[in-house]
């Protein structure tokens, strides 16, 4: 009975809490500063370490309140099966790219569809990496509750010599229950990077 109230309480907690975030390459410098303590927080910890108390408190006070979220399931709205499709671009001089995350989950069962156009506008070729990072997290410990990443990864695709066009269509997936759902899309150009930012 207490294995069934657990699951029950992680299922309600993971539909009612998903955030989707992205790393901007135009927010204001507080939120700059937030975007990229995130990021450190979840790059400091390995897959299924607890975060610390402080670390855990942070997320949750400021995913949601941050500018760059690109999708918050509404807390009222209980569903088993969500599907979100959120579309992000970025631009500097000539480097451009636009793209879309697409995300599925229901019982658990989370996949992805990433898509992404880079490209020199001015039609210089150069070498090309087009990438997404996913940070999910969720429950790591059952008995205290305490929250870490569950899980990470990076789809991307690489140019093979210099191009001036570059697309990344790739999928992912992987079965858990995460309560908070980061992405990172990016593109590198001989060695410049360039951020997507959801709209």
């Amino acid at each position: 009975m207490k294995k069934i109230s657990m699951l029950l309480t992680l299922f309600l907690v993971s539909i009612s809490i998903s955030v989707l975030f992205t790393n901007s390459a135009h927010a204001s410098t507080g939120e700059e500063d937030t975007a990229l303590k995130i990021q450190n927080i979840l790059d400091k910890y390995e897959m299924n370490e607890p975060f610390s108390d402080e670390d855990t408190q942070y997320l949750k006070e400021n995913s949601a309140l941050n500018n760059n979220i690109t999708y918050i399931q509404n807390k009222g709205d209980v569903s088993v099966f969500s599907v979100s499709k959120k579309f992000f671009t970025g631009n500097n001089k000539t480097l451009a790219l636009t793209g879309y995350v697409e995300y599925d989950n229901g019982f658990g069962k989370n996949s992805w569809n990433f898509y992404m156009d880079a490209w020199d506008t001015a039609g210089i070729k150069r070498n090309i990496r087009a990438e997404v990072k996913i940070d999910c997290v969720g429950i790591v410990n059952f008995e205290t509750g305490a929250i870490g990443k569950i899980y990470n990864n990076t789809v991307s695709q690489t140019s093979s010599g210099k191009v001036d066009f570059l697309t990344l269509n790739k999928s992912d997936s992987f079965t858990g229950l995460p309560m908070f759902v980061y992405y990172y899309p990016k593109a590198t150009f001989d060695g410049v990077d360039l951020a997507g930012e959801f709209r």
